[in-house]
């Protein structure tokens, strides 16, 4: 049990798992009454109803309105991103419905042990059953609700594992993405340094004359510069490419450690930088990483066949979507 399938089941993530199929007809865009209920689409004339569809999309939008503000979905923007949402909403209601219904044709299920099972484990994550009913709560989810989420949730996972079992990574495949990607493995160097940030280059030529001469930069800092890091000396820490702007970069990663730059202007006015340290990092070993890259490739292949897996099953499906 990991804190990413927690946050999957509690959140409702929505995921753009599903692409345009041929076989997706597009009706009416309220919904279609069938038998008595408000449908929102059909899979092999299983349906999906709106009161589903409604339930989810509303503890979405109070996720999101709890994390970005309540009038997240009033800008156009915002409004832009709800239709997003929306249709992902959709696609992946019918995603789990053609999971569910494959396994259920595969034999696949979960049992009340395995279902109590994940769930202390999860209880467990949130620190005891009395905080994690707290989280619920919060997310606006009933216990029997949830059980449902993650009984389904477990269903397809049961499913995408049965589908993947025999995926296999080999040591010329690990050894090649090693070669290929080295730059993903080594970290990037770093550097750090101090600067004196003033609004006129004359202010700034001053300052950098008396720097020059040997005053304590440090001090200098303290008592000219207008940066938030004022107090601190000028000390910006150590950092990396593309941590600052563009100007004041490319002039800091081609000193020398104890080098004292000349006035560098930017769109935040006029700086004076010396770099106190640097940081290199050298490539780790193969043996180092070989483990993750193994992990990395394995879920990947298992990723891209289970989506082709699904592509079959969604051409074999009939699906209609009438929003």
């Amino acid at each position: 049990m990991n804190r990413k399938w927690a946050i999957f089941v509690l959140l409702i993530a929505v995921i753009p798992l599903l692409v345009g199929c041929n076989l997706i007809v597009k009706e009416e865009k309220a919904g279609k009454e069938i038998d008595g209920e408000l449908v929102v689409a059909e899979v092999n004339d299983k349906k999906i109803t709106k009161a589903e569809y409604d339930s989810k999309l509303e503890d979405i939008k109070k996720i999101m309105e709890q994390y970005y503000g309540e009038n997240v979905f009033e800008s156009k923007d915002g409004k832009k991103t709800l239709k997003e949402i929306k249709q992902q909403l959709l696609d992946e209601l019918i995603f789990n419905e053609i999971c569910l219904q494959r396994a259920k044709e595969m034999g696949i299920e979960i049992t009340q042990e395995e279902l109590m099972e994940e769930l202390n484990a999860l209880e467990a994550l949130y620190g005891g059953k009395d905080q994690f009913q707290v989280v619920l709560e919060e997310q606006n989810m009933t216990q029997d609700k949830f059980k449902e989420e993650l009984y389904s949730q477990l269903i397809i996972q049961k499913l995408k594992d049965e589908i993947t079992q025999n995926v296999a990574v080999s040591e010329d495949e690990i050894k090649k993405y090693y070669e290929e990607n080295r730059d993903e493995f080594k970290k990037p160097d770093e550097i750090r340094a101090r600067h004196i940030l003033v609004n006129s280059r004359e202010e700034a030529e001053e300052i950098l004359k008396k720097a020059k001469n040997g005053e304590d930069f440090a001090q200098l800092a303290k008592k000219y510069s207008q940066g938030p890091s004022k107090d601190r000396g000028g000390d910006l820490g150590y950092f990396t490419r593309g941590a600052m702007v563009p100007e004041f970069e490319e002039t800091a990663f081609n000193m020398e450690v104890g080098e004292i730059s000349d006035v560098v202007k930017t769109q935040f006015g006029y700086h004076i930088i010396k770099v106190e340290d640097k940081r290199t990092y050298s490539l780790p070993d193969f043996e180092e990483v070989k483990d993750y890259i193994k992990a990395k490739l394995l879920k990947d292949k298992k990723e891209e066949l289970f989506q082709n897996k699904l592509e079959e099953w969604k051409q074999l499906s009939r699906i209609k979507k009438y929003i």
